[in-house]
């Protein structure tokens, strides 16, 4: 078969859309990943395998378009002209889209070539929204509100032939929230798939004289840094080596550098800023505890298990992880890792001291990762993938 998948950013780097791709890639399927163009790449480049086609849209006028999709026509219709472009040298079986906003453009096609379409949800985006910094100013929650999110994610999913989630909650949710039946979706988690992280090359770096935290991703105010770094006023007083290493982009106004500052910890914070895959891995693979403090107020961080926790378990790193419902299931069922509330300096240092006071609980936690890590990987997880593509190559 012959996939257009349409991405709305720039390729690469996607770390979930260039798994599928290559999955599919590996069972006979041509991929074409339709995607922009920020920094003056090829129009056409051949990437693993990949067909990747790119056109020019500035960072300045994606972010001004694209919150506004639902209640302007300009930015769906660059899509279409676009993707229109590449139809006129390429034949199409299917229409993968990633993410909700663009699945009106895949209905678009699905109509006029007679291909079957495919969204692919890596969010449970009617909710999610709801967090976005930009929609929650005044004016974006106008725009939130006239931009009808859920009523579209409804007519959508009616739209398509087929929709990809990333966990079981989340698809029971899309059920029970969008009339849609079971049948038609297929959960694919985000795993790491073997040669990811096995591949890599580690350099032994860990000081011994440091015993370290680490969590990398998004940083923003829902990501409870600000706990973690409130607790190491009480955490060096047991643990005199404690350090907490950060990566990732920060959101804007916020900054861990300036927040460890105000907590006069500011010796025992490191924020490294964005790093590349590999050295956010040699980084996880170097903690003593990695960290994963998922909003408890949110549907979906509710529903989904972190893509940083299959990592976790694949590096076998001990965890401290919220009470986010799924997550914190995950987590106490393997017996990986601990649960606090990720709102409270004082119940997350009681957790690092105790794992820190007795490392059999910490040796407890590696061991059980590696009992699993064989069991959540990509290319296990990614089954239900390969089986939807046989379906609609029947």
């Amino acid at each position: 078969m012959k996939i257009a998948m349409v991405l709305e950013r720039q390729f690469p780097f996607d770390e979930r859309v260039e798994k599928e791709a290559l999955s599919l890639i590996e069972n006979g399927h041509t991929v074409y990943i339709i995607s922009f163009n920020y920094d003056k790449l090829p129009v056409y480049e051949l990437y693993k395998g990949i067909h990747i086609v790119r056109f020019p849209i500035s960072r300045k006028a994606y972010n001004k378009l694209s919150p506004l999709h639902r209640l302007q026509p300009f930015y769906k219709w660059i899509w279409i002209v676009n993707i229109k472009r590449f139809l006129k040298t390429h034949k199409i079986d299917a229409i993968h889209i990633h993410d909700l906003p663009l699945a009106n453009v895949g209905y678009y096609f699905k109509k006029r070539i007679g291909c079957e379409l495919v969204l692919d949800q890596h969010e449970l985006w009617s909710e999610t929204v709801k967090h976005y910094r930009h929609y929650n100013t005044f004016i974006g929650k106008l725009v939130r509100y006239f931009s009808r999110w859920a009523c579209y994610e409804k007519h959508q999913f009616k739209n398509a032939d087929y929709i990809i989630t990333v966990e079981a909650p989340i698809k029971e949710w899309y059920i029970d929230n969008t009339a849609t039946v079971s049948e038609k979706i297929y959960v694919v988690p985000n795993t790491t798939s073997k040669n990811q992280i096995s591949d890599l090359d580690f350099p032994e770096r860990k000081s011994k004289n440091e015993f370290v935290l680490y969590y990398a991703g998004k940083i923003d105010v829902n990501r409870c840094i600000d706990t973690v770094i409130k607790s190491l006023r009480i955490i060096k007083e047991k643990i005199p080596e404690i350090k907490f290493k950060i990566a990732g982009k920060c959101a804007r106004g916020y900054n861990p550098d300036l927040l460890a500052k105000k907590y006069q910890v500011e010796k025992l914070v490191k924020y490294f800023g964005e790093l590349s895959f590999k050295e956010m891995i040699i980084n996880m693979r170097d903690a003593d505890i990695c960290i994963c403090l998922a909003p408890i107020n949110s549907e979906e961080m509710n529903r989904t298990i972190a893509t940083k926790i299959y990592q976790y378990i694949q590096l076998e790193r001990p965890m401290i992880v919220s009470r986010t419902t799924y997550m914190k299931l995950f987590v106490e069922q393997h017996d990986i890792g601990s649960v606090v509330n990720e709102t409270s300096p004082e119940s997350f240092a009681r957790a690092v001291i105790e794992m820190y006071s007795d490392r059999k609980i910490l040796k407890r936690y590696s061991g059980n990762s590696k009992k699993i890590k064989a069991d959540y990987v990509w290319e296990i997880t990614s089954k239900p993938l390969i089986a939807l593509y046989s379906e609609i190559n029947k």
